[in-house]
């Protein structure tokens, strides 16, 4: 597998715990799960992803893509969790920003190829 793709496909598994995290606590909020027991399980799903991390940079990959990877992943999947399912709603510059996000992990996944 190549680095750009390993970078990848962590970025995505950590933008999904992510994802998790982020809707347990928008259920929290709306008072659908209980406090004590969402938190809980927030703490859980973040506390896998150090282990994520470490194994994906044991295995060849960089800090700095790792990071930049997870974050714009990350960015696109809690912002359509909060537009579909929680009803946010996202205009104007902030529309771009999710654009130039998806551009980002294009970029990202291509670099191999093109370099």
């Amino acid at each position: 597998m190549t680095s750009s793709l390993l970078l990848l496909f962590s970025g995505i598994g950590l933008a999904i715990l992510d994802l998790i995290g982020y809707f347990i606590l928008g259920k929290i909020n709306l008072n659908q799960i209980d406090l004590v027991i969402g938190m809980l399980a927030v703490l859980f799903v973040y506390a896998i992803q150090p282990f994520i991390m470490l194994k994906v940079l044991q295995m060849g990959g960089t800090v700095t893509i790792l990071n930049l990877s997870w974050d714009c992943i990350s960015s696109i999947l809690v912002t359509l969790l909060g537009i579909y399912y929680f009803k946010d709603r996202v205009t104007g510059l902030k529309m771009y920003a999710v654009i130039f996000s998806i551009i980002a992990v294009f970029l990202f996944s291509i670099d191999d190829y093109y370099s």
